[in-house]
């Protein structure tokens, strides 16, 4: 399932439960002339960071082959059938990560997702960090913010990139209705409820902030396993 990248998926199924193990494979690289960042530092705060986010249990609606029931006929001579049912299940997950530093973008293997550490200039001089694409391979870090990431002060850039490349989207932004709806949050999500410390509020908004929005819910989840099943994770 999925392309082959940095990103892997292993999913066990039983009749009441989905066990998962979320897999990440990273080359870090710092692109900068005075190479300061400890790139070691960077890769257990990006593990321990993405460990809390999405290393989470939730329950979801299932169908699966295991989810039947056999419906009895009240009638004389009417066979009974056999149905499909929506049951609820628990879905745990267990997040694993494995990084190794780089000198050279050609270090990078096919099996892994690149982080790129990036001068405050240009492009990146507006920005904490972007992924290349909705469910890309590549983040590039703003050098000026890493240190705060490092150092868990900013506890949200690093799990918001990553959420991008697993296929989420902005929560708050009216883009996401165009492109997926069901990823937009009404506004008692947005406002009101628990899910205002989503990772997925887009930067700048009032419900952003950098040490308290570290959570997702289950159906964010459910849609990163779907993206990993149609391939559309660990893209170029």
């Amino acid at each position: 399932m999925g392309a082959y990248g940095g990103w892997t998926f292993e999913v066990q199924e039983t009749a009441m439960v989905i066990n998962v193990k979320m897999k990440l494979k990273l080359a870090i690289l710092d692109t900068t002339d005075d190479k300061k960042i400890d790139l070691t530092a960077l890769g257990n705060a990006v593990e321990r960071q993405l460990r809390k986010t999405y290393q989470i249990s939730y329950v979801t609606n299932a169908m699966g082959r295991d989810n039947t029931a056999r419906l009895k006929s009240s009638l004389d001579g009417y066979p009974g059938r056999t149905i499909s049912l929506p049951v609820k299940k628990t879905v745990q997950i267990i997040f694993n990560m494995k990084y190794r530093t780089i000198t050279k973008e050609r270090h990078k293997m096919n099996n892994e997702h690149l982080l790129m550490i990036s001068p405050n200039s240009g492009r990146m001089k507006k920005l904490y960090g972007y992924a290349n694409k909705i469910g890309g391979n590549t983040i590039n870090l703003n050098v000026m913010y890493v240190p705060d990431m490092v150092s868990g002060a900013d506890s949200n850039t690093l799990p918001h990139e990553f959420g991008h490349t697993l296929t989420l989207l902005h929560v708050n932004d009216v883009h996401t209705v165009d492109t997926d709806p069901n990823q937009y949050f009404s506004l008692y999500q947005q406002y009101f409820s628990k899910d205002t410390t989503n990772i997925m509020f887009k930067g700048g908004s009032r419900k952003m902030n950098n040490i308290t929005s570290t959570s997702i819910i289950g159906f964010q989840m459910d849609i990163i396993l779907k993206s990993y099943k149609n391939g559309r994770l660990n893209l170029d």
